[in-house]
C-alpha cells in the first residue's frame, strides 16, 4: 500500500498535514502534524512539532498526541490513550512507547499513579491513589507505605527483583511476605 500526504510543502519538502497510512499497516492509521526534512540523506520526511497519531486495531495503544522530534515522541508532555481507556500524561521511550521517566497514568477504574517509570512499572518515587481515596507512596518500585491489613501486594507491574526487593521490605515490617 501506499502512504498518502494531504497539507503544505516547503521547497518540497512536507511541512504540516495529515499522514494516511495503507490499510495493512501493522502500526498506524495516520498522523497529523509537523513534518520536517529528513537530514540522513533519504527521501520523505519525518514528524516534527505538535502531532497527533492514530495507532491501528491490533494495538494496545490508541492515540498519541504531544511533540514529535526526528520521527519519535518527544518532551514531557505526550498524551497516550489506550484502547482500554486508560490515559498517560508523560513521558515515553522514543520508540516501544514504554511509559518511562515521570508521568501520571489514569486508569479506566479511576485509579491513578502519578510519579517515575521504568519499562512501563512503577519506579523511583511515586503515589497512587485508589477510587475509594487510600493513597500509598512508591520507592524503588515497593509500596513503602503498606497498612498491616495489606502488606503483601503483587500487582502486574513488580519484577522478580521488585519482588525480592518487596520481600525485604516485608521482612523488615515483620510482615508476611512471599
Amino acid at each position: 500500500g501506499v502512504i498518502r500526504f494531504e497539507g503544505t510543502f516547503d521547497r518540497g519538502h512536507r511541512k504540516h498535514g495529515l499522514m494516511i497510512f495503507p490499510p495493512n499497516h501493522p502500526r498506524y492509521q495516520w498522523y497529523s502534524g509537523g513534518f520536517q526534512p529528513r537530514r540522513d540523506g533519504k527521501p520523505g520526511a519525518l514528524w516534527s512539532g505538535r502531532g497527533h497519531l492514530k495507532f491501528c486495531a491490533s494495538s494496545a495503544e490508541d492515540e498519541l498526541q504531544g511533540e514529535f522530534k526526528s520521527g519519535k515522541p518527544y518532551g514531557e508532555h505526550l498524551e497516550l490513550r489506550y484502547k482500554n481507556g486508560d490515559l498517560y500524561n508523560g513521558t515515553l521511550e522514543d520508540k516501544s512507547l514504554t511509559r518511562s521517566g515521570y508521568g501520571k497514568m489514569t486508569y479506566k477504574s479511576g485509579r491513578k499513579y502519578t510519579g517515575y517509570w521504568s519499562n512501563g512499572h512503577f519506579n523511583g518515587q511515586g503515589e497512587e491513589i485508589d477510587v475509594d481515596g487510600t493513597r500509598r507512596n512508591w520507592h524503588g518500585g515497593i509500596m513503602a507505605n503498606c497498612p498491616a491489613s495489606m502488606c503483601f501486594v503483587l500487582t502486574a507491574s513488580v519484577t522478580a527483583i521488585q519482588t525480592l526487593k518487596m520481600s525485604t521490605v516485608l521482612k523488615d515490617m515483620n510482615c508476611n511476605g512471599p
